[in-house]
């Protein structure tokens, strides 16, 4: 369940990111969070789906299209919504790369809790008799 709060919670951050930067688009906060659930909700459904048709694509450019693809379902969202105009593909591109670096970082702030993750505490090799 944290795994939902946390990809859509990226994605707003991502949208109020590109909402701040990007001067035309004027979007309420309210249809951000209708944006980043339907965007997670795009990526849960039909994402694996074009993953596996254009997996031919994908092994040829060495997992480039992959990009192409993500630029695909930020497009798709912002044309099922009538609030937020119709991205094309530079803007979906640019929107798309923001929540991924917003992804990274979220995921390196909230890393888990293995004992190996903390700086401070050396590692120990198990000694085998």
């Amino acid at each position: 369940m944290n795994h939902l709060f946390f990809k859509i919670f990226a994605n707003y951050i991502g949208i109020y990111v590109w909402n701040l930067w990007y001067f035309q688009a004027d979007i309420t906060n309210f249809h951000m969070v209708v944006f980043a659930i339907t965007l997670w909700a795009i990526n849960l459904i039909i994402r694996p789906l074009l993953l596996l048709i254009t997996l031919p694509f994908t092994v040829v450019t060495l997992g480039l299209f992959i990009v192409i693809i993500n630029t695909w379902m930020v497009m798709i969202a912002s044309r099922i919504l009538s609030e937020i105009a119709s991205l094309r593909f530079f803007e979906a591109f640019l929107l798309m790369i923001i929540i991924f670096g917003i992804n990274l970082v979220l995921k390196k702030l909230l890393a888990s809790d293995t004992p190996y993750d903390d700086p401070e505490e050396p590692r120990r090799m198990k000694r085998i008799n």
